[in-house]
């Protein structure tokens, strides 16, 4: 544990061996570091296939049930370290955030758009920033959530996504009704057309934007805004 905390990789691969060695406490203890989960994939490998759903339920876990063949570990290991790369890159965005947030002019507008699609929120940010708001961009939910709990925010745009393992919209949506400074703030979904009756069901009486084309979530978020009032010039 020592060395993990001191050196920090991006992967780590667990081999268990019952009955000596479980892992449970391991996972558990770096589970209750901050960010640690944001930033470090496991893979586990153990004969005992009885564990995994035990280490199934931490999203950063991959199960490797022994014998199992070089090339599924290879394949697992590649995925792991592309994983870690986009977590360095979300946490990177996240920085670059917190940097522009405070260089922000008071007087515009704030608009913060959190989700994983990143061609829809590209097109969304392109949308606002054009509209005269200052935009901040989250991809990993447990930033967006830290940027609800310290950032005054006038329009929040949310990606409901299938998987909440992966982009819980709902924790979102539940951090945003816990701020005082938000309660009153439009906190509107955007998904893609097949999720809109799940999003409608998960998060109740919020605005909910489907798209399956970039025109459509422009005119869609174009006609929130203007409902909204969140931009009179609209």
């Amino acid at each position: 544990m020592d060395k993990i905390l001191k050196e920090k990789p991006d992967l780590l691969i667990l081999d268990v061996m019952m009955p000596k060695m479980t892992g449970y406490q391991l996972v558990q203890k770096l589970a209750d570091i901050p960010h640690c989960a944001d930033h470090m994939s496991i893979i586990v490998m153990s004969a005992y296939h009885g564990m995994k759903n035990f280490f199934d339920s931490w999203k950063t876990v991959a199960f490797l049930p022994k014998p199992f063949e070089a090339e599924e570990l290879i394949f697992r290991v590649n995925q792991a370290l592309e994983d870690a790369s986009q977590k360095t890159d979300s946490a990177k965005l996240h920085s670059d955030n917190l940097k522009k947030e405070n260089s922000r002019e008071e007087t515009k507008k704030k608009a913060l758009i959190a989700g994983k699609n990143e061609f829809a929120i590209k097109k969304a940010e392109e949308l606002l920033g054009s509209l005269g708001m200052a935009v901040t961009v989250e991809m990993e939910d447990s930033y967006a959530i830290e940027a609800v709990a310290n950032s005054k925010f006038d329009f929040i745009l949310c990606q409901f996504w299938e998987d909440s393992s992966v982009f819980d919209a709902v924790k979102i949506y539940s951090a945003v009704q816990s701020a005082p400074h938000l309660k009153s703030v439009p906190f509107v979904l955007f998904c893609v057309s097949a999720l809109t009756i799940d999003a409608k069901q998960n998060i109740e009486k919020v605005p909910i934007i489907p798209y399956m084309e970039s025109s459509d979530l422009k005119e869609g978020l174009l006609d929130v805004l203007r409902r909204k009032a969140v931009l009179e010039s609209i």
